[in-house]
């Protein structure tokens, strides 16, 4: 994205897309969120201002006890509001340019597999904030994943129709996400010039830090 990732357009959009994520929370927010969005204009403001002078700071998580079958739980966690909008507005920042370095047969994980064609942006905004419920529910922002799917079939059957493979591997890495190493992370985010700014890669590393609980191990 062109613009400054604490712009305040940048963050209406973020707002739209961590709205929409928010429905996946633990523990889902009675208002939907309608409060942060009836005082955006002074919320998203004071968090611009912030962002822009560097002194944003990730709250603390909520810790949870999620109910499970069999009168057991499990832990879960609730991320403050604001910082999920932020979280966003950085992942809106780096998008673009890391979708660039993902090669043509790379079917998931892609906003929308058809940006680079004409008029098709990466990031789809419907500015649907206040928009009823029912509205709501028929609109997304982000282009739906199966929209890749007749793309990834082609590809799939040419590979099959050309007789150059044998075997087909499928295969699963357990808790990846959970074990990048951070440091890692960081150093590939900024020394492949994915972003020539390193306050966003701090403030991304901040939010990872300070929501994830350390193992005994490392």
């Amino acid at each position: 994205m062109d613009k400054n990732f604490y712009s305040l357009d940048n963050l209406g959009l973020s707002l739209n897309f961590a709205k929409d994520a928010a429905k996946g929370f633990f523990l889902p927010d009675f208002f939907r969120h309608q409060d942060f969005v009836h005082n955006s204009g002074l919320l998203l403001n004071d968090i611009s201002i912030k962002l822009k002078n560097q002194e944003y700071k990730p709250h603390q998580i909520l810790t949870l006890e999620i109910p499970k079958t069999g009168l057991t739980t499990r832990p879960g966690s609730l991320i403050e509001f604001a910082d999920f909008v932020v979280l966003f507005a950085v992942i809106c920042s780096f998008a673009k340019k890391l979708d660039t370095k993902l090669p043509d047969n790379v079917f998931s994980c892609r906003f929308n597999p058809n940006y680079q064609s004409p008029d098709q942006p990466l990031f789809v905004d419907r500015d649907i904030l206040l928009l009823p419920a029912e509205q709501r529910r028929k609109l997304k922002f982000f282009e739906q994943w199966y929209d890749a799917w007749p793309a990834f079939e082609l590809a799939t059957k040419e590979i099959i129709d050309s007789e150059k493979y044998r075997y087909l591997v499928i295969s699963d890495i357990s808790a990846y996400y959970e074990n990048i190493n951070h440091d890692v992370l960081k150093n590939l985010l900024i020394k492949e010039h994915y972003y020539h700014q390193s306050y966003e890669v701090n403030l991304l590393l901040d939010f990872l830090r300070n929501w994830t609980t350390p193992l005994p191990d490392g």
